[in-house]
């Protein structure tokens, strides 16, 4: 057995340690920024091109098994855990009530196991682990200094504002404040940690602080209040309390330099303050902070404290922590009653917070001088009460991935409030992947937690027993094996990584993180940092276990094996050997080229076993990691191929609609249960309607048009049929068709056109239609500018064409009784069936 802290490979006694595998981890620290500044991600069209990156890199990777070895117990177990958890989101298509949404989210799942695969596997190489607490403060770095030049040189800065809230680069306040403080506390360690180099904590501790005070303008709550709560576990968990807590001062009392600076964007607006005046505050609390943090660095080496005195200091330190927070909260609540009586009120003051609006704002007559300062929930309280009835209508399978949507948009109490998603990670795996999904996560959530807390928990409990309680006497026990060594000060970089997992799972139970791969993707990263670390300590995690399944060989040795002698050559390296009287010069020479060759088919077989340690279940994870990066390039590639398409009909409908057409429809054979390339083709066919509206003269063709849009609409219903949007496209496209039928007769309609497309979205203004003044109107596919140009889309034509103005009303209301019973609070809905009444006339 190794002893603790070792890095020793399974299969192998020898570590081996090369540079090599640290590389692929930077192509996964690139992808994590592109993401970043792709929006954060949340879009499909911005996060579907880099997952199909991240499939081909690990289908190259697997097919020539370029890694240093799969992984060990703990990490090769959560990974088992969260594959089934994908593959359940998967199989929710079966049920949910939409299967592209559910294509879509199992795509994201894919992406994120992909990552995490990839990164748990080069992490277990020492050097790889090593360098990732490197490439990790310097993608940080970079993000931060990516947003002081932004801010600096940004013309136009309202853009990277969101209502006076700091959203760059992921578009959206609450989850930019996420993707600063993800990393805050694993570069609090490396500021604390005493092997680092005194440069390197500098730094580290120059952008801790920069992020917090991006943190600061983006104003917002959930991000500061996990951060709290971060706080209280870090110094719960940290093996040098007292270290970290010396450092975090710094960031705190710069925040108070900085905080009054940045506050202005949310008093002030960003437009007026300018974005100089934010950059110059960061940089220079962040340059300050670096060069604080070198010189604190510089003086520990003159400081000397004893084991037992950092454990006194730590003890104390923390009863005084402990006791300023008791008097602090008696003392500040003593108007109100105390901390119950506070937190009863503070409760009621955020529960009753239901119609603000959760994308972040806050209702009118609201203004402050922080946000901070607002108690309020911004809606989510009634979002997460629809997520719990969905979990009971299906509690053991839930609704369906991606599905949340739909019960939100039946069940809302609100009608300004809209959301996607139901803004906690956990509530949204239970509603939409119910009790089997649940259980499965939240099971991988306590199997890290345990893995990683148990070495640092049995460290500390040895270390406890020889510092206080019976110094001397050996400790026998199985359960605090000494394999995991008496030092818990050798977690610390654990503790962190840990501390960061928290604080993105605290973070995500009030806040949509996890469709935002840019802000995901980085957790996952440090998952699998903090996984390979712990699987570092021993050859296996469970010995027992190991045996059972033979793919351990911790207790074998690989002894080095002697150079072959000549006799052990083969017959077949012998041949060619010298007649009698020859040199033997050339004899010679050859004996020692046989030897070198045996020597290196030897080494490269002891490679391969190093590389690929002998067992079914290597092999295994080599098929698993080829059928997990295929399944990402197919879920990925083809939804972003079928954008692609759409994306290039759209352009090419100004010059040739027809085959816009044929080229949107491609998209459908490449994504067949998607509705979005037959509402392409519904807008193609509009924005044909309009064109031929403005050259006059082409009534035929807007009214062929406009029948097309209607058939499409009503085919991409066929495939979502629980998405009101669609129903009530198709309901104000009938309209637009009885409108322009009205006017083709040469029929006066009193219409405010102006106030209709405002108020109904998707009504067009055809009061410009010229009429047939009793002549014919073209048949279906005649007139010029009509994309009626086949039998099929003719024959379609010709059935709304056909259409009377009451059985024209009659369909518009179909549509729209649909999509109101699909989202009975919104207010187009009825503005739209109110203009079907109107043009029905007395």
């Amino acid at each position: 057995m190794e002893p603790a802290g070792t890095t020793a490979l399974e299969g192998d006694g020898r570590s081996r340690t090369t540079g090599i595998w640290a590389v692929p981890l930077l192509g996964l620290f690139a992808i994590w920024l592109w993401l970043a500044f792709s929006s954060g991600g949340s879009n499909p069209r911005n996060w579907l091109l880099p997952s199909v990156v991240v499939g081909l890199l690990g289908l190259v990777l697997a097919l020539l098994a370029a890694y240093p070895r799969r992984p060990r117990q703990l990490s090769f177990l959560v990974l088992g855990l969260l594959v089934f958890y994908a593959l359940w989101v998967l199989f929710s298509a079966l049920w949910a009530d939409s299967s592209t949404g559910v294509w879509i989210a199992g795509a994201r799942t894919l992406t994120y196991l992909a990552v995490f695969a990839l990164a748990v596997v080069f992490l277990t190489d020492p050097t790889a682990r090593r360098v990732f607490r490197y490439l990790l403060m310097a993608a940080t770095l970079f993000l931060l200094v990516a947003l002081i030049w932004k801010l600096w040189s940004s013309h136009d800065v309202s853009s990277m504002f969101l209502y006076s809230r700091l959203s760059y680069p992921v578009t959206y306040p609450n989850n930019a404040a996420a993707l600063f403080l993800l990393g805050f506390w694993p570069l609090m360690w490396l500021a604390a940690g005493s092997k680092e180099a005194a440069p390197v904590r500098g730094v580290a501790l120059g952008v801790a602080t920069g992020l917090l005070g991006l943190a600061i303008m983006t104003q917002s709550r959930g991000a500061i209040w996990s951060l709290a709560i971060t706080l209280v576990f870090m110094f719960v968990v940290s093996p040098a309390r007292l270290r970290t807590l010396c450092y975090l001062i710094v960031p705190g009392l710069l925040m108070a330099y900085e905080f009054p600076s940045l506050n202005r964007y949310w008093e002030e607006g960003a437009q007026t303050v300018g974005g100089a005046a934010g950059a110059r505050t960061i940089l220079v609390a962040s340059v300050v902070a670096g060069f604080v943090g070198m010189i604190l660095a510089l003086l520990e080496r003159w400081i000397k404290v004893s084991r037992r005195m950092r454990v006194v200091f730590g003890s104390v330190v923390f009863a005084g922590v402990v006791a300023l927070i008791v008097w602090g909260s008696i003392a500040l609540t003593a108007d109100v009653g105390g901390p119950i009586k506070w937190l009863s009120q503070t409760w009621d003051q955020f529960t009753e917070s239901a119609d603000e609006d959760p994308s972040g704002q806050d209702p009118p007559g609201s203004a402050s001088t922080s946000r901070f300062t607002m108690v309020g929930s911004n809606g989510r309280v009634e979002i997460w009460r629809v997520a719990w009835r969905e979990f009971e209508t299906e509690p053991a399978l839930g609704v369906g991935a991606n599905s949340f949507v739909y019960g939100y948009d039946r069940l809302r109490a609100s009608g300004t409030s809209q959301s996607q998603d139901s803004h906690s990670l956990f509530l949204q795996v239970v509603a939409e992947t119910g009790i089997v999904g649940g259980v499965v996560f939240v099971g991988s959530v306590l199997l890290v937690l345990g893995g990683v807390l148990w070495p640092h928990c049995t460290a500390g409990w040895r270390r406890a027993r020889e510092t206080w309680l019976k110094p001397g006497r050996p400790l026998r026990s199985r359960v605090c094996s000494a394999r995991w060594g008496n030092d818990p000060v050798a977690y610390g970089w654990e503790m962190a990584l840990l501390v960061a997992l928290a604080y993105w799972l605290v973070h995500g139970s009030v806040e949509w993180l996890w469709p935002m791969a840019g802000v995901t993707v980085p957790a996952f990263l440090i998952l699998a940092a903090v996984l390979a670390e712990v699987d570092a300590r021993a050859e296996a995690l469970w010995p027992s276990w190991a045996r059972r399944l033979r793919v351990s060989r911790s207790d074998a040795t690989v002894e080095p094996e002697p150079a072959p002698s000549t006799a052990e050559i083969a017959p077949a390296d012998r041949a060619g050997e010298p007649l009698p009287g020859e040199s033997e010069m050339p004899d010679r020479q050859f004996e020692e080229g046989a030897v070198r060759r045996t020597l290196g088919r030897r080494r490269s077989e002891q490679s391969g076993d190093v590389l690929r340690p002998p067992g079914a279940l290597s092999m295994g994870f080599r098929l698993g990691l080829v059928t997990l990066s295929l399944l990402v390039i197919m879920a990925a590639g083809l939804p972003y191929l079928a954008l692609q398409f759409q994306e290039s009909a759209l352009a090419l409908a100004r010059t040739n609609g027809v085959k816009a057409i044929d080229r949107a429809a491609g998209a459908h054979w490449l994504q067949p249960a998607d509705p979005s390339p037959y509402l392409t083709q519904a807008t193609i066919y509009e924005n044909a309607a309009r064109r031929a509206l403005e050259a006059g003269h082409q009534t035929g063709a807007v009214l062929d048009n406009l029948a097309l849009a209607i058939h499409a609409c009503d085919r991409a219903i066929a495939l979502e049929p629980a998405d009101w949007s669609i129903r009530y496209r198709a309901g104000v496209s009938t309209i637009n068709l009885l409108v322009a039928t009205e006017h083709a007769a040469g029929r006066s309609l009193q219409l405010d056109a102006s106030r209709l497309v405002a108020g109904v979205p998707g009504f067009m203004d055809l009061s410009g239609l010229v009429s047939a003044d009793g002549a014919p109107l073209p048949s279906p596919g005649e007139d010029e500018g009509s994309l009626a140009g086949s039998e099929s889309t003719r024959a379609a034509v010709e059935y709304y064409r056909g259409m009377s103005g009451a059985e024209l009303a009659d369909l518009a209301r179909v549509y729209l009784d649909a999509a109101r019973e699909r989202n009975p609070l919104a207010g187009q809905i009825g503005e739209a069936a109110a203009l079907v009444e109107q043009l029905l006339g007395p």
